[in-house]
Order: C-alpha cells, then sequence, then structure tokens
C-alpha cells in the first residue's frame, strides 16, 4: 500500500529531505490513507521508496513518533497512532466563551501552559514555517459544569506576533 501513497523525495528542493518525508506522512495520515493502528513498512522498505538514507528516515521517524503519529513495537514493527481529536485554527471552535455565557452555562479555563518554542514538525508544516522557527505555544484547559473537560493547543507564529505570551 505504501508503494501507491509515497513517492521519492525532491533532492533539488531548499526543504530538508527528513521534512519531505515527514510531510508525505503527515498528509497521508490526515488524509486517511494510513489508518490507526496500520503497520507502515520496514525501514529498508521506506528508504527504497523515498529515495533516502536509512539516517534521514529514521531522523523523519523520530519526529513522527515524539509527535505521537506513529508507535514502535519491539520486534513487530513500526504503526501509525491513535488519532487524536483536532481542529485547526480555521474551523468555528465547537463552544465558544460567548456560547457558554449565552447559555448560562458555567465553565473555568486555566491556561495549564505558556511559552515560546521551536515549532513541531507538523505545525512547521501547516504554518510553512522554517526549520528553527518559534512559535507560542499555549495549552488551555476547559472544565464545563457537566464535568467535560478538553485540552485546546494553540500554536502561534513568535515571528508575526512578538509578546503573545504576555
Amino acid at each position: 500500500m505504501a508503494k501507491e501513497i509515497f513517492k521519492p523525495v525532491d533532492k533539488q528542493s531548499r526543504i530538508p529531505l527528513y521534512v519531505q518525508v515527514l510531510a508525505q506522512f503527515i498528509s497521508a495520515i490526515d488524509k486517511k490513507l494510513l489508518g490507526e493502528g496500520e503497520k507502515i513498512g520496514n525501514e529498508y522498505e521506506l528508504c527504497e521508496l523515498f529515495k533516502v538514507s536509512r539516517f534521514t528516515l529514521r531522523q523523519a521517524l523520530k519526529e513522527l513518533e515524539n509527535e505521537g503519529q506513529i508507535y514502535k513495537k519491539r520486534g513487530k514493527g513500526t504503526y501509525i497512532g491513535i488519532k487524536k481529536l483536532e481542529t485547526n485554527l480555521m474551523q468555528r471552535p465547537v463552544f465558544t466563551t460567548d456560547e457558554f455565557i449565552e447559555k448560562g452555562v458555567s465553565f473555568k479555563n486555566i491556561i495549564r501552559k505558556k511559552s515560546v518554542i521551536k515549532a513541531p514538525v507538523r505545525v512547521r508544516v501547516i504554518l510553512k514555517l522554517s526549520e528553527n522557527a518559534k512559535v507560542n505555544y499555549i495549552e488551555r484547559v476547559r472544565t464545563v459544569e457537566s464535568g467535560v473537560t478538553y485540552v485546546t493547543l494553540f500554536y502561534v507564529s513568535a515571528k508575526y506576533c512578538k509578546g503573545y505570551i504576555d
């Protein structure tokens, strides 16, 4: 199946080879060409498909693993990770603060973490940022009176929003 999904990287591109591999994996996962728990090819097969070295492939796979996109089972192989519920900045949030207030629903927001960090690979690909780009990272926990709790992660380019964290 991977043969139909992946293509060799563009070695003439200024985009690092491992980022090109990452982008292909992320695209395949987002388009549901690769599903949760699906086993991906071994390193040798993937190197052949992407036309990259094992070092380059391992660099890409390590980033994917760090972000939870894939996981490894010792002696079994590498698999696509369990999909987390995500929304992007262009989507309307399910419940806004105004809607909660309008309906008389009590809620609580807690900013659990805020900092300027090196943009994770997935964020760099989506926001088209450079390899060493920084982003403002905010982790918000919202609890509604019904007991429902959800976490929202915000990534905002530090280049265009200096001081956003403050």
